[in-house]
């Protein structure tokens, strides 16, 4: 499944801001711009059972991709993300709470 993340302001960022990543259920997803004020990242969750090899023997598992479903360096909840900024030089989080999650019409 594909899951798009969209991030919408009131206003347009100042442009000393850049958006780098979004942090969601264990994802991250580097942050597109859509409009001065639209951004837009997506995730996508690959099936478990993606031709994984499982064998006691470690060199028949050598071709497994690593799972993208891994911790990230947040704990979060199912409706909550975080934001990775740059303000110039310095790099910002910020946590986003109580998120809306609707259907694709």
């Amino acid at each position: 499944g594909r899951i798009s993340f969209y991030i919408e302001f009131e206003k347009p960022l100042h442009t000393s801001i850049k958006l780098e990543k979004v942090y969601f259920r264990k994802h991250t997803s580097l942050v597109q711009e859509i409009t001065s004020k639209e951004y837009l990242a997506t995730f996508v969750q690959d099936n478990p059972s993606d031709g994984l090899i499982m064998d006691n023997d470690p060199y028949k598992e050598y071709g497994n991709k690593a799972p993208v479903g891994i911790k990230t360096k947040f704990d979060l909840e199912s409706n909550e993300a975080v934001l990775e900024y740059k303000r110039g030089k310095k790099t910002y989080f910020l946590k986003i709470i109580n998120l809306i999650e609707k259907p694709l019409r």
